[in-house]
This record gives C-alpha cells, structure tokens and sequence, in this order.
C-alpha cells in the first residue's frame, strides 16, 4: 500500500518512512529466506527466493525509496544460481540424450532466463525445438500434406536464418508441391 501510494504522490513523507521501515523488514525477511535455502542447499529455492527478494527491492526503489542489502548475498546467490543451473543442465543433456525435446527445451529456457551466456545452451535450446519440428515436418511432407509441411519449414527457418539441415530446401520442395496449376 506504501508502494502505491507514493505512486500517487511522490512526496508523501508518512508512505516513505513507513516504507523505509516496514520495506527493510520485508526485504530482509526475504533475503532471511534466501539464506536459509542457501545453508540447506536447496539451489532452485534460494535462486527464486533470491530473485524475489531482488524483485521487491527494485519495485521500492522505482518509488524512490532505497533500501539495504548485504553485498555478501549476491555471492551466495551467483553460487546457488550456478549450482542450479549446472543441475538443470546435466537434466537438459538427459532430456536430449533420451529425445524428449520438449523437457529439454523448457529446462534449457529455465537455464538461458537465469544466464544466457552459461556454454552452449543457446545452441541446444534451438536443437531442442527444431528437431521434434523438422521430424514431424518430414513426416508430414512424406504423407504428402505438403501446405502443412511448408509451414512447418517456414517456421524451423523463421528461426534460425540459415535454416537446419535441409529445411530450406524441403520448404522449397513443399511450396513447389503445394501449388495448383489454374
């Protein structure tokens, strides 16, 4: 209620030392949080505990109200983060290895929200939506559906530019297939 009311008006003094006091308690019962997920070594919890606790701390701030934190948590969390996201990429590498692309793309999505530049996730993440893609579009250009087929390429290209493996022809194919002499 203090963060919206100094939305309202930015110069209520009574919202801003409410905040300060009662947005120092709750940040820190936040951070509390974290920290007790990080001593239990419960990574995917501390991160979002984490992340949350970040995320009220910005929404204080964008009312002009600062609040503190120990700088030692960020640490702690870089560490959760990167103990979780090596967790999920060992589950990702799985999910690929046993083919189930779409368990794999959404634990690579999880990875590249967390940190986008952490090894090749990027790469395996288009891998893991293009495959299952390109697979059923072959299947779909052998039955002979060929406007379905197209657009299946279309879209694989859509993604990546240079297109994967031979959907930019197959799309060719597709399109030269589907058309109707008049």
């Amino acid at each position: 209620f203090y963060v919206e009311a100094l939305r309202r008006k930015r110069t209520n003094e009574d919202a801003i030392i409410a905040l300060k006091s009662l947005g120092q308690k709750v940040l820190d019962e936040k951070y509390g949080t974290f920290y007790k997920y990080y001593s239990d070594d419960k990574y995917r919890d501390a991160v979002y505990a984490y992340l949350d606790a970040e995320e009220f701390k910005s929404k204080v701030s964008a009312v002009g109200v600062q609040l503190t934190s120990a700088p030692y948590y960020r640490d702690y969390y870089e560490e959760s983060r990167d103990n979780y996201i090596a967790e999920l990429y060992t589950k990702a590498q799985r999910n690929l290895d046993e083919e189930d692309f779409t368990d794999a793309e959404k634990v690579l999505n999880e990875i590249k929200k967390l940190d986008p530049s952490y090894k090749n996730v990027s790469a395996l993440s288009d891998f893991a939506f293009l495959e299952p893609k390109y697979r059923q579009a072959l299947r779909t250009y052998d039955a002979a559906e060929f406007r379905k087929a197209y657009a299946l390429f279309k879209e694989i290209n859509d993604r990546v530019e240079a297109g994967y493996k031979e959907s930019k022809a197959y799309m060719q194919l597709a399109l030269e297939s589907a058309q109707y002499t008049i």
